[in-house]
């Protein structure tokens, strides 16, 4: 389930003060639940969608997680 928390021009700055709304109140489209991933903040123009994850959002999937394997 998605849920619209913002509308309006671009800004990387509105995308991380959505984000820290969401981590302080929890998921918006699953009321209740503390523990949201994160944001998509999408770029109308350039049709992209940009993934913003409240949880290790530098680090790589295949970096994450117990199954993660690394090459050092």
């Amino acid at each position: 389930m998605t849920a619209l928390l913002n509308r309006g021009v671009f800004d990387t700055r509105e995308c991380d003060r959505v984000l820290a709304v969401l981590e302080e109140n929890g998921s918006y489209a699953a009321r209740g639940f503390m523990k949201p991933e994160g944001i998509v903040c999408f770029h109308t123009a350039a049709q992209v969608g940009f993934k913003k994850t409240l949880k290790d959002d530098g680090v790589p999937k295949s970096l994450q997680g117990p199954n993660a394997t690394s090459s050092q």
